[in-house]
């Protein structure tokens, strides 16, 4: 992998994603032969687990992955944009926002209320 600059906890929080949960599905493979089926039987395992923004960020760094394996010869397509759509994805929450009588915002617990009626 190459070496990203960074936040030194950014980079250890990016390393542990992938080493806990691709490189015991698809870390013995060679990134050209990773297909997209072979990628989403990996993320699949994650998303059973409940792990919705785990499997999204997942998948964008294992993106980011392919996408430099193709710049520098290594792959020659990236799996994850043929993923597109195919997962869950990690339900949104809102925070309400309530003024006080200065004009101030403050922040509030998420909104419980459904999107889907609006």
């Amino acid at each position: 992998m190459a070496r990203q600059t960074g936040a030194e906890v950014t980079l250890n929080k990016n390393r542990w994603m992938l080493e806990t949960f691709l490189f015991p599905e698809i870390g013995t493979l060679p990134l050209a032969d990773i297909t997209p089926r072979v990628l989403l039987d990996a993320l699949r395992k994650i998303e059973a687990t409940g792990k919705l923004e785990t499997v999204s960020r997942t998948m964008i760094k294992a993106g980011q992955v392919f996408r430099y394996a193709v710049l520098e010869g290594k792959a020659e397509s990236d799996p994850t944009a043929s993923l597109r759509g195919a997962l869950k994805r990690p339900r949104q929450s809102t925070m309400q926002l309530s003024r006080t009588p200065r004009g101030s915002v403050i922040y509030c617990a998420p909104s419980t209320a459904s999107t889907a009626s609006l």
